[in-house]
């Protein structure tokens, strides 16, 4: 069980870094760029990225309370 709980860290944690990344490069993007398509999408894809961390604690929470 501990290293399912591991590999789910692991992909848990390529995710923020992924997330952070995308946050950086929507940052140095201008208004008009957030008002797009392309930057309301960027934005509902790095908020789909974010919630899906938060499910993966939860499943690393349940797994360490079954383990």
């Amino acid at each position: 069980m501990k290293s399912e709980i591991n590999k789910l860290i692991k992909v848990r944690d390529k995710i923020i870094q992924k997330v952070e990344k995308r946050d950086k490069v929507a940052l140095i993007r201008s208004d008009d760029w957030y008002q797009s398509s392309k930057g309301k999408q960027h934005e509902a894809v790095t908020g789909k990225l974010a919630d899906a961390t938060e499910s993966i604690k939860e499943a690393i929470k349940e797994l360490e309370n079954i383990a």
